[in-house]
């Protein structure tokens, strides 16, 4: 299942001290592709034997943008951002809500891994001395997360699917979850198209004082994209 998902961001970003309030929040979608999105890829994949699953998916995004520091410097941001989900789940149950096939609803439960890699850099201007800093940082970490989904099947041609999780726990983030949302229309039977809104919130931060580094920022936005079944 290919997909582009296409996020704002909101919150703070802290490298070797440096602190920039993050808002790439834009009037639409049009924007965010052309100013601040420079590259992205997405994709999940899932295997299915009776009520098991199991589910990878990789996300990798390139944004930049220009935000102001606390000190009400301007900072030009970077971010590189790749997770890589793999888990398991099982399907708890499917209930019927008519008295035909549709419409039915049907819960899974998931757990498993998430790795994520983050690289940041901050080229801060403006005061009285011009360039203030250029630095940039690079951290990754491994971490469980834990989650659900609930898939409601109105016809044999739509479906809304529900998913959300949350991981970390102090191992790796101190907290990241995420929640999306689709509308899934189906073309045939191995093909269907995707249509939803996702966020993530990641809370993460490592060491102290002017060696602090901390991202905690929650991404949102509308996300396409396709799947095929065989």
């Amino acid at each position: 299942a290919p997909y582009l998902w296409v996020p704002a961001m909101q919150g703070e970003i802290t490298v070797r001290g440096h602190t920039v309030d993050v808002d790439l929040d834009l009037e639409d979608t049009l924007d965010l592709v052309f100013d601040s999105l420079k590259f992205a890829f997405m994709g999940r994949a899932e295997a299915h034997k009776g009520p098991l699953l199991f589910t990878l998916d990789l996300l990798y995004l390139d944004l930049e943008g220009d935000q102001t520091t606390t000190r009400g410097l301007r900072a030009e941001l970077t971010t590189q951002l790749l997770i890589t989900e793999f888990g398991a789940g099982y399907r708890l149950g499917t209930f019927a809500l008519g008295p035909v096939v549709y419409p039915y609803l049907a819960l899974d439960f998931l757990a498993g891994g998430r790795y994520v890699f983050l690289e940041t850099g901050l080229d801060i201007t403006g005061g009285r001395f011009g360039r203030a800093a250029d630095i940039e940082r690079d951290v990754d970490w491994i971490e469980p997360f834990v989650g659900g989904r609930v898939t409601l099947r109105f016809s044999n041609r739509a479906a809304v699917i529900v998913r959300g999780d949350a991981g970390g726990f102090g191992v790796g983030s101190d907290l990241t979850w995420s929640l999306v949302g689709t509308f899934q229309y189906y073309l045939s039977r191995a093909v269907s198209l995707d249509i939803g809104y996702r966020v993530l919130d990641i809370d993460y931060d490592q060491g102290s004082g002017t060696n602090l580094f901390r991202f905690d920022v929650r991404m949102h936005g509308p996300l396409l994209g396709a799947v095929f079944r065989f």
